[in-house]
């Protein structure tokens, strides 16, 4: 398994967190933050969507 593929896609999950505490620190309406919740769930879904798929690839194709 290619640990550079897991880091990689730790990193962009943490990279997502920290785009929604920034947009949380910004704006103090609850409306816009939770539209911005809700936007970064949806691509976090995709995200471990991804991964998911990955792995699985990964598990398949690889010769034990």
């Amino acid at each position: 398994m290619p640990l550079n593929l897991f880091i990689f896609l730790f990193g962009k999950i943490g990279r997502i967190f920290k785009k929604i505490l920034l947009k949380i620190s910004k704006k103090p309406d609850i409306r816009g933050c939770f539209y911005d919740i809700v936007k970064v769930i949806h691509s976090l879904w995709i995200t471990i969507f991804l991964w998911i798929v990955t792995g699985l690839f990964i598990l398949i194709f690889t010769p034990f």
